[in-house]
């Protein structure tokens, strides 16, 4: 019997399908008419699993979703398309003086801003299938698996933006798969495919944002475990015009959420 799969956004079809797939699950993926009420169509039964991305899934405290699965990590962070006309060399971030910069977070505009003071930056069409974002800008910051999918990138230049430099949204990369806590069948099958070698990483980032989750959207962190078992986090918080920002690397997971929080938070 397939495994009937909701996506929140069409962009995940394809992957989540192709995941589902190697891992030897056959699944029928859908596109959710009403993404706002996964958890309705969960209840309902409309679908066994929904699937979004890591960083815009809930906490899941003390309710009846969790999350059963999550696939392996795309490239997390993010990038400039910059336009070749707008393209200079001798400038940080190779954007033209006093150009202008279109941004779809309140976290990478405090970043950009503060090492580029002298760009406009205005907000983009979150989730622009395109590279217009806001029309006759020089450049556009979006996140590397964004970038990925765009079909033609000609006319741009694409400079990449170091994760741990500007970490980006706790969980980015990675796909959640949530289902109903109490649906044993299903959980088992995603017991097998859940990679557990990402989660380790995923639950450092999401913890220091649950310290302070009203503060999620203007959090940022990355935690990578490099070939010798070390792992490497940086986290940043932006306030107002203040950035706070840690850099962390130890051999063990333990309290390192802790300690990122601690001095980001203060």
């Amino acid at each position: 019997m397939k495994l009937k799969t909701g996506v929140t956004d069409i962009r995940y079809q394809d992957r989540i399908h192709n995941f589902l797939q190697k891992n030897n699950i056959e699944a029928e993926v859908i596109v959710l008419s009403e993404a706002q009420d996964y958890a309705g169509a969960l209840r309902r039964g409309d679908v066994q699993t929904v699937v979004m991305p890591l960083s815009e899934t809930p906490f899941f405290e003390q309710t009846d979703l969790t999350i059963g699965a999550l696939t392996d990590r795309s490239s997390p962070g993010h990038c400039l398309l910059v336009r070749t006309s707008s393209f200079d060399q001798t400038q940080v971030l190779k954007v033209r003086k006093g150009g202008t910069l279109s941004v779809d977070s309140a976290l990478f505009t405090a970043l950009l801003r503060e090492i580029r003071p002298d760009l406009e930056i205005v907000p983009a069409e979150t989730g622009s299938g395109n590279l217009s974002g806001v029309p006759d800008t020089d450049a556009r910051c979006i996140s590397e698996e964004a970038a990925a999918a765009l079909p033609d990138i000609r006319g741009f230049e694409k400079i990449a933006l170091n994760p741990f430099e500007f970490p980006p949204a706790p969980g980015s990369g990675v796909l959640a798969v949530i289902c109903l806590r109490d649906d044993a069948e299903t959980r088992g099958q995603l017991k097998a495919i859940h990679r557990s070698e990402v989660s380790v990483c995923t639950n450092v980032e999401r913890s220091v944002a649950k310290v302070h989750e009203k503060h999620r959207h203007n959090t940022g962190v990355i935690c990578e475990r490099d070939n010798n078992g070390y792992y490497h986090a940086s986290a940043v918080f932006a306030t107002g015009d203040e950035i706070h920002r840690a850099r962390i690397s130890s051999s063990t997971h333990a309290g390192l959420a802790g300690e990122l929080a601690k001095k980001i938070y203060g």
